[in-house]
């Protein structure tokens, strides 16, 4: 997956990453608002060891107290130390409860310890860390083996004392929702991809691409109501007018490439846009100058007539039928380049009458009537009828049934038309 397929996986996934992302930071905010509070106060020691004047002496006093000072710093979350300070500040605590609040953590080559208090409460968080390193001081001259009033001690200073914290240590409310909204977007990124990589339907000109070299030429939508189709009909300009422009620009584009006069639009396993595809296309590319024929080719259940209010008394089958001619079924409108020729009365059972001979021979006579020929007919993977206009028109335009199609009924419907020597020109999504 290159960068732009990066870019179209978060376009198309971004409710998920936005839901994910807000979701982390309520709930964070909540935790927080709801999690009591908590200070820290912080009271530090240093300690150090007379032994001389000497720079040697001074040098081994140094190394000394470095040695004691990670063990003296487990001293004071033990019993030893915390029951002078329950007993001197009144505390209604056992020292087993008050160690899980006291800790304490040695610089690295340092001879200070940190003593840290966790409470509720500011005030008595710096009172106990205090105590601590007062009590400290007292008893690390008691557990110094071989001392004496001659002999030289250890000595434990306080050079910090704690202060009343201002702020509560816990909760952060700006570092919890920071974390909860990167957290969020980071969940919802992997959501979003993993969804992408699971997904095996049609979303995007992307997925496309993993099926098919044929390029996506336009998207369609299909109006709500009736009231909707007779808007797009009375000129006004709509969404599905927009696309039908940007359809006509790349369908014109592939369609002289390919030099194709008769192009087929068909779908897969449902009808729901084809006709609407052939219907908008033929518009706008009358009223681009060009002579359109539309056909509907799909003899077993007509649509495309519907979209112009052509009565369906004579068409199509009444041609093969050899009860009419062609040129006196097709119904034109307004502008006179713009031409229709319905399916005619449904058909139960059309295959008798389809010949590739007949059918072949009307798209010559189209052909020469016209500039381009648009052909409507029904689900490839239904009927053989919708592959044996592919097989004679000079083209072919996909029209996805749903808009979100499975990949495996897009890759299946390519199939059945490579295997009818179909030239596909392209796809047409609906959204």
């Amino acid at each position: 997956m290159g960068l732009r397929g990066y870019f179209l996986v978060l376009r198309t996934r971004w409710v998920v990453i936005v839901s994910c992302a807000l979701i982390a930071l309520v709930l964070a905010g909540f935790t927080a608002l709801r999690s009591p509070r908590v200070y820290q106060a912080q009271a530090s020691v240093f300690f150090s060891v007379s032994v001389g004047e000497q720079s040697r002496d001074l040098a081994s006093g140094f190394s000394y107290a470095q040695g004691l000072v990670g063990a003296y710093a487990q001293v004071a979350s033990q019993p030893l130390v915390l029951k002078p300070v329950i007993a001197q500040l009144g505390l209604d605590v056992t020292p087993k409860a008050l160690a899980g609040a006291v800790s304490a953590e040695v610089p690295l080559d340092t001879v200070i310890i940190n003593l840290q208090v966790t409470n509720p409460s500011a005030e008595q968080a710096a009172k106990i860390a205090n105590a601590v390193a007062q009590q400290l001081t007292q008893t690390v001259g008691e557990l110094v083996p071989g001392v004496s009033n001659k002999s030289a001690p250890v000595r434990v200073t306080i050079i910090a004392p704690a202060s009343v914290p201002t702020s509560p240590s816990s909760p952060r409310i700006g570092l919890d929702l920071t974390l909860g909204l990167v957290g969020g977007l980071i969940l919802g990124l992997i959501l979003a991809f993993v969804r992408d990589a699971l997904d095996a339907r049609i979303n995007s000109h992307r997925d496309v691409e993993r099926v098919t070299d044929a390029p996506v030429i336009g998207t369609i939508s299909l109006p709500n109501t009736g009231a909707s189709r007779r808007r797009w009909f009375s000129g006004r300009r709509s969404r599905v007018e927009d696309r039908a422009r940007e359809l006509r620009t790349n369908f014109q584009h592939v369609r002289v490439a390919r030099q194709s006069r008769s192009v087929v639009f068909t779908s897969a396993h449902e009808d729901r846009a084809t006709a609407l595809t052939v219907a908008s296309l033929g518009v706008e590319l009358a009223h681009a100058g060009m002579r359109t024929l539309m056909v509907d080719g799909d003899l077993r259940k007509p649509s495309l007539a519907a979209w112009f209010g052509v009565e369906e008394t004579r068409g199509l089958s009444s041609v093969l039928q050899g009860e009419a001619e062609w040129w006196e079924v097709i119904q034109h409108r307004p502008p006179r380049l713009f031409s229709v020729l319905p399916a005619g009365p449904p058909m139960a059972d059309p295959g008798a009458l389809m010949r590739s001979s007949t059918i072949a021979g009307l798209m010559a006579e189209f052909a020469e009537h016209y500039d381009v020929v648009l052909i409507k007919s029904p689900p490839v993977l239904r009927v053989a009828d919708g592959l044996l206009f592919c097989r004679i028109a000079d083209g072919t335009v996909v029209v996805a049934d749903e808009p979100r199609m499975e990949s495996d009924d897009l890759s299946e419907e390519l199939h059945a038309l490579g295997v009818a020597d179909a030239v596909v020109l392209g796809i047409v999504l609906m959204t």
